[in-house]
This record gives structure tokens, C-alpha cells and sequence, in this order.
């Protein structure tokens, strides 16, 4: 099983004492003089061994647990209900059908072919997930629900929500929330990556259940509404401290609408927020309880906000939990959004309705549309204390003396307009560049300023962008002039400047979006956003000087650049997604290194230790980066781009003070074959195979990259080389003379022959006369 760092106490053994909830219940009934409800038992599951090391036997979890004995008929017939339900969502998801729920509460996604007798896995040896016991009763929009268990406290009622394979939780609000302990929200406990029985792994994060059921199922299905008392003690006094805690911490939820609210208990006197880590910031939220700007955004692109996004979602929940049913139930997100921009929120949602007057004021600061004059969470805390303050009037957009067309829609101020156009955005580029839109704007809204603005926007692109895309970025220039505080509109698509970091999570499995998310950075869209703000938060700021490098980034695809590095520069606190990394939880680039020399000692590792989000991340998160490490990872050499592979890992393990990692040089040092290879000299091949195997085991990456770009070896082999093929050269040359020029060596050997004959002859001859004459006159 997986085994991913994080805080927390460390494992002890485990109790194996066992006893069947539903026996309980049944005893409990008995008691009560109950006739025990037709509900089918969940199959009893054998012993299953957890692999974490001192775990003992441990049996498989139980849908429900009863704590009191006191409970009463009630409490124990809906229980008894809530366990049907339970078991006939089970086996509607153990044979993958799903069902549809509104407002919030997704699809149930399936089990993913799961077999009844491989149903638990673990979190670190602490937490043990049960996902033979599904609990869709806290199923969220992207993660379905699974009873666990601490290995401390069995009794301890837990939850664990396992993020569906494309899901990608809120990184920063796991942070944020680690330790958060406030009573009116659920608690996290612990998070990671877990071994998935159908194969593979998932996303896993622990929370404390609650002991009641969720307030609100459907939004589309009207119910008795609540009454003021009962809104202010059992949902916002229980709240407010957490609205403190988050502020202070500077974490947001994002997810405050009814049916994301929970009760304590059986009594249905006090509510919790569920959970807010599952999806990007305000994924799953209805229009209806969002900003204006929010709503205007796609619901991937509304980014993290401030806790005023949450006080104007808690706002709009309290009306909706007032009536009982939605406040304006036949009208669309667009027809809605524009109704808040003419009236302003409150009026909209609470206008046509009977509100309690003691909730007036708060619901007004609440739903305040301008973020500067809406309640804060001290605000709250003094009304909630008794402390009445002076009524706010939502500050309405001036309203022109005529409409601006748009199609057949009228706009009467330039915020519908803004919206218009963004909805529309291909009736609007003739219209963006139209001398009838100046008039409008000079004339009927006497907005001289916005027009002599919009007169550059459309000038200022016109004059830098030609060809694909030119039109679309001309009307997002067009809303951001008109609109300032509406999200950037690019092709229909919205998006706040701290909602494209999340977004891009999203797009990596949408490619519309994905592309209209590549566009809007290369058109530094966000740049042009925040100097149209008069006085932008210091957080916008920061985000869109982050982004000033990124275009010249996301247009490249070389590995370490385009959209998957630009996806790790956004989201800072986000894991690596590289596929090599299913079982890991790599979140820093200290943790780079450790994760692949687990992976370099397994058998399935794959050829090449890297890939495009590997290199992305490494290339956002390192410390004094240089991007000449990433030239020679786009060479079609593959000696060199090994070797620029080897030099990159090495800088990581300097640069990050991690230790030997023999598994992944000994990886490394195999993939590096070819360059040994290269050598000629078997003596020296065989000398510098040694030293290499030596500096794999020693784990030191540099030690392997001297050995492996050791200049002077590899020359000094050149030469040795060059001088034995000149010496073969010339040795071959002279055989090859030698054949050649047979005839000519018989004529010269004749020749030779002949001359040494009359050489010889001529000797004999003179001794011979010598001889004679010494004979003749001796």
C-alpha cells in the first residue's frame, strides 16, 4: 500500500474486538419494542489484512454505528431508512448506474468495477477506507463517499472521499486547513494518495462524518422553509467563529449553499458546512449563489476569491432556506446575472419575497454587490451581537437614457453591455469597433473616459494582433473596458484572474477550454484586466506580475515549457501529475528526486525517466532555474539529451540537499549505455563501465555525470582511436600496393636479377684472370 508523507501521529497496532452495527441496531430496537425494518444486510466480508506494517486483522467496516442507546423511535426509523438508501445506492453503483441529483449534488459516480472481496485500502497505515460501504448520502460532485476508520479510535465516526481520476483537489485549502478544528465546519484529518482496488490509485481525503444528513438534497424540489431563529442559532452563530478562522487564515470556502450544509445531529437543531476541497474553488456552485462576477465566470475559472465571496454565498443560502425552495426559480444564469446588475442582488433574490425583518439588514450587507461595501465577517459578529448599524443601499450602474442593441437584447447600462457582449461575442465585433457604440457611450451614458478607453483597447489590439484570434481578443478588450469588475470574457468563456490557475487543473481534461485558456495568457489578457482596475487588490496584482512570463512560455511546446509548465507556475501548491507519479504525492521539488529512486527500484519502471509534466514541474519549481538545462532535452541526439537528462537530475539533488538515490542512478546509469558504447578502447570501456557502476551505487548524481561527461576520457579515446585508424590507414595502404603492383615487381626482380648476374659475372671473370695470370706468371 502507499505511503505518503504527512502530519500526524504515527500508527499503533490495532484493536481487533468487532461488533456488528446492525446487531446493535437490532438489540437497540428490541429494547424499544421496534419491529426491526425489512432492510437487506450488507454482505459480511472476511478479515482483511492491511498491509501497513503492525496492522492487525482487521474486519471490514459497518454502515452504520450508534453511539447512544438513548436514541429515540424516531432517530433509530431513520436511521434504519438512511441504511436502505445506503444499500440500494450501493448496489446501484456496484453495477455502475448513477443518480441524478440537482444543485449541487452530482452524479453519483460509479464504483469502477470494484469485486466485493477487495474493499479496503489504506492512508498511511492510519486511516482505513472501506469502500465496500459507500456513503452517498456525503457524496460529493466529483469524489463519492466511503466509510473509514482511525486505527486509534474505531468509534470515532469518519469519511473518506475518493476524488474520481480526473479530479484535482483544492492543494491550497488542504494547507490552509490542516489542524482547523472549528466547530462549523467538517473536520479534515488527513489526505494522500491510496491504492485503488479496481487498480490504479486515487486521491483520498479523511473527514470527520457528520452525525446528521445533509439539510437540503435538491434544490429544484421545494420544501417547509426555515424560521429566523432558527437561521441565526443553528447556522449562523455556529458559524461565525469559522468565518473567523478562515479569514485569519486566508482561506476561503467556496462552497456555502444549502445544499452543501449538513446537521450535527439527529436534531436538526445546528448545521455545519460540508466540504470544500474536492474540486477548484466554486466549481459546483449554482449562479444563484454566486457574485455577479463569480456567476459570470466558468464555474472552473472563479478562482479562490476572499471571504466576502463566502459571506455573499451564506447570504443567498439564508434566503434560499427561509423559503424553502428557490427565490427565483424560472429564470435562467444569464436572465439572473442580469436582473443583480440592474437591481442589484438583494433585490432580486429577496425582493418579491416575505424576509423576516430581524434578517433584513443582514441579508442586505451580505448580498451587497460591490465587494467594498458588503458585510464583513466583524460586521456579522457585532449584528450577531446585538449591535444594529446603519442600512446600506446597493449602488446601482447608471442607467443610460436609451438602449444599446445587442441582437434584440436592450442594454441600459454598460455592465449588461459588458455581459452582452460577452455572451454574444461574435455579433459584437462589429459592434466593439462601431462609431454608434462611441455615441452610446459619450451621449446617452456620458461616459467620455470609457469611451476614449475603449477607443485605445480597440486600437491598441488592432494595431498587435492580425489573424486567428484577433477578433476574439478585440471583444475581450471591449468587456474588460466596459466591465472592469466582470471576470476576463474570452470566446464565451470566463475567467477571474485567480481563477485560471484552477482553471488550467480542469482544462487538462477539457480541451475547449484548454485552448481558450492558452489564448487569453498569450494575449496577457490578464495584464490588460489589472490595469483597468482602479485600485486593484494587492492579490490580483501579484497574480498578473507572475503571469508577464508565461506567454512566452505557454507558446512554446519544447519539453519543460507550454501548458503544462504554465499549469505548475499557476498553481504553486499543486502535485505532480506526471504519470509516473500515480502513487506519489509530490507537491516539492525536494520530493522529485526520493520519488523517482522508489521508482527506478521497481520492475515496471518505465525507459525514459521523465515527461512533460515532470520537466514542467521541476522547470516551476526550482530555485535559480536557468532554462539552457532544458535545451538539450529537445536535441534529436539521444546521447545528448541523455546526458542533458543526467546534468538536469544532478542540479535537482544539489540544489535541494537530497540525499544518494541509487536507484535512479543505477536507472540512469542503463539508459546511459549507449554513451559507454561510444567508447572504443575495450580497455578503457571496460575501466570507465566500472567507474559508472561505482557512482550508480554510490547514488551522487554528480559523481555519475563525471564519470559520463568526462571530457578528457572521451578525447584522449578519440585520439587513441584517430592514431590506430591513420596507423591501419597507412598499413592498409601499403598491402594494397603491394597487390596491386605484382607485374611491375617481377619486371624490376628480373631486371635486378639480371643486373646482379653481370655483377657476378663480371667478379668471376676478374678472379678468374687474376688467378691466371698469377698461375701463368708466378
Amino acid at each position: 500500500m502507499v505511503d505518503v508523507t504527512s502530519g500526524g501521529p504515527p500508527p499503533d497496532d490495532l484493536d481487533t474486538e468487532w461488533v456488528d452495527p446492525m446487531e446493535l441496531l437490532r438489540q437497540e430496537q428490541e429494547k424499544m419494542g421496534m419491529a426491526m425494518p425489512e432492510v437487506v444486510d450488507a454482505p459480511v466480508m472476511a478479515p482483511v489484512t492491511f498491509a501497513a506494517e503492525g496492522a492487525a486483522d482487521m474486519p471490514a467496516l459497518a454502515p452504520l454505528e450508534l453511539t447512544s442507546v438513548e436514541q429515540d423511535i424516531d432517530d433509530v426509523a431513520g436511521a434504519a431508512a438512511g441504511i436502505a438508501a445506503a444499500a440500494a445506492a450501493t448496489a446501484a453503483a456496484m453495477t455502475g448506474t448513477t443518480s441524478q441529483t440537482a444543485g449541487g449534488v452530482s452524479n453519483e459516480p460509479s464504483m469502477g468495477g470494484i469485486d466485493d472481496d477487495a474493499l479496503v485500502t489504506s492512508l498511511r497505515g492510519r486511516y482505513f477506507i472501506n469502500v465496500g460501504e459507500p456513503l452517498p448520502e456525503y457524496a460529493s460532485a466529483n469524489a463519492m463517499a466511503f466509510e473509514a476508520m482511525f486505527r486509534n479510535d474505531r468509534s470515532r465516526p469518519l469519511m473518506a472521499l475518493i476524488l474520481e481520476p480526473e479530479a484535482q483537489p483544492r492543494y491550497d485549502a488542504l494547507e490552509g486547513l490542516r489542524g482547523f478544528a472549528m466547530n462549523g465546519m467538517l473536520k479534515l484529518l488527513d489526505w494522500g494518495v491510496v491504492d485503488w482496488p479496481a487498480g490504479g490509485s486515487r486521491f483520498a481525503i479523511v473527514l470527520e462524518r457528520p452525525g446528521g444528513y445533509r439539510v437540503i438534497n435538491d434544490l429544484t424540489i421545494p420544501q417547509s422553509g426555515m424560521g429566523d431563529e432558527e437561521i441565526v442559532e443553528g447556522l449562523l452563530r455556529p458559524l461565525l467563529n469559522t468565518l473567523k478562522d478562515l479569514a485569519a487564515r486566508g482561506v476561503t470556502h467556496r462552497a456555502i449553499r444549502p445544499t452543501n450544509l449538513f446537521y450535527t445531529d439527529m436534531t436538526r437543531r445546528t448545521m455545519v458546512l460540508g466540504e470544500c476541497l474536492t474540486g477548484v474553488p466554486a466549481l459546483d456552485q449554482p449562479a444563484l449563489f454566486e457574485t455577479i462576477e463569480s456567476a459570470q465566470a466558468h464555474p472552473a475559472g472563479r478562482g479562490p476569491g476572499t471571504i466576502q465571496n463566502d459571506l455573499y454565498s451564506l447570504g443567498a443560502t439564508i434566503v434560499y432556506l427561509l423559503l424553502g425552495r428557490n427565490p427565483v426559480p424560472d429564470k435562467s444564469d444569464d436572465a439572473l446575472i442580469r436582473e443583480k446588475i440592474e437591481v442589484g442582488s438583494y433585490m432580486a433574490l429577496a425582493g418579491q419575497v416575505r424576509v423576516p425583518v430581524s434578517l433584513i439588514e443582514p441579508l442586505r450587507g451580505m448580498l451587497m454587490d460591490d465587494e467594498r461595501d458588503r458585510w464583513t465577517v466583524a460586521d456579522l459578529d457585532l449584528w450577531l451581537s446585538g449591535r444594529r448599524q446603519s442600512p446600506r443601499q446597493s449602488k446601482l450602474p447608471a442607467r443610460a437614457s436609451r438602449p444599446f442593441l445587442v441582437g434584440e437584447e436592450e442594454c441600459f447600462n454598460v455592465r449588461t453591455l459588458g455581459h452582452a457582449f460577452a455572451v454574444n461575442w461574435q455579433e459584437a465585433v462589429p459592434l466593439v469597433r462601431s462609431r454608434q457604440l462611441d455615441s452610446w457611450l459619450r451621449r446617452s451614458m456620458m461616459e467620455e473616459p470609457k469611451a476614449e478607453a475603449l477607443i485605445n483597447a480597440v486600437y491598441s489590439t488592432a494595431s498587435h494582433v492580425t489573424g486567428r484570434g484577433a477578433e476574439e481578443r478585440l471583444v475581450a478588450r471591449g468587456c474588460i473596458t466596459l466591465d472592469p469588475k466582470g471576470p476576463i470574457r474570452y470566446r464565451g468563456i470566463g475567467v477571474t484572474v485567480d481563477g485560471i490557475g484552477p482553471a488550467m487543473t480542469v482544462a487538462l481534461n477539457d480541451a475547449d477550454l484548454r485552448q481558450a485558456l492558452t489564448e487569453i495568457i498569450s494575449a496577457r489578457l490578464p495584464i490588460h484586466w489589472v490595469a483597468a482596475q482602479g485600485k486593484p487588490n494587492s492579490e490580483d496584482v501579484r497574480i498578473a506580475q507572475a503571469m508577464e512570463k508565461l506567454p512566452g512560455i505557454i507558446e512554446q511546446q519544447a519539453v519543460g515549457l507550454g501548458f503544462e509548465r504554465c499549469l505548475y507556475e499557476t498553481n504553486p501548491m499543486m502535485r505532480c501529475l506526471s504519470p509516473m507519479f500515480e502513487r506519489e504525492f509530490v507537491v516539492d521539488i525536494s520530493e522529485v528526486m526520493p520519488a523517482l529512486d522508489r521508482l527506478g527500484q521497481t520492475p515496471d519502471r518505465p525507459d525514459m525517466p521523465y515527461d512533460r509534466h515532470l520537466i514542467g514541474f521541476i522547470a516551476a519549481r526550482s530555485r535559480r532555474w536557468s532554462e539552457d538545462l532544458l535545451r538539450p532535452l529537445a536535441s534529436p541526439d539521444t546521447i545528448i539529451r541523455a546526458i542533458g537528462l543526467l546534468r538536469l537530475f544532478s542540479y535537482i539533488q544539489e540544489n535541494n540537499e537530497v540525499g544518494p538515490v541509487p536507484g535512479f542512478a543505477t536507472w540512469m546509469s542503463q539508459m546511459l549505455a549507449p554513451v559507454l558504447d561510444n567508447y572504443h578502447h575495450r580497455a578503457r570501456r571496460q575501466r570507465v563501465q566500472a567507474k559508472v557502476q561505482a557512482a550508480a551505487e554510490s547514488g551522487i548524481l554528480s559523481e555519475l555525470l563525471a564519470v559520463i561527461d568526462d571530457l578528457a576520457e572521451r578525447q584522449a579515446d578519440n585520439y587513441g582511436f584517430h592514431q590506430a585508424r591513420e596507423e591501419y590507414r597507412q598499413i592498409e595502404a601499403e598491402l594494397t600496393d603491394m597487390e596491386t603492383n605484382v607485374d611491375q615487381r617481377e619486371d624490376d626482380a628480373r631486371m635486378m636479377g639480371e643486373q646482379i648476374a653481370a655483377v657476378i659475372g663480371a667478379v668471376l671473370t676478374c678472379i678468374v684472370t687474376a688467378i691466371t695470370f698469377l698461375v701463368l706468371y708466378a
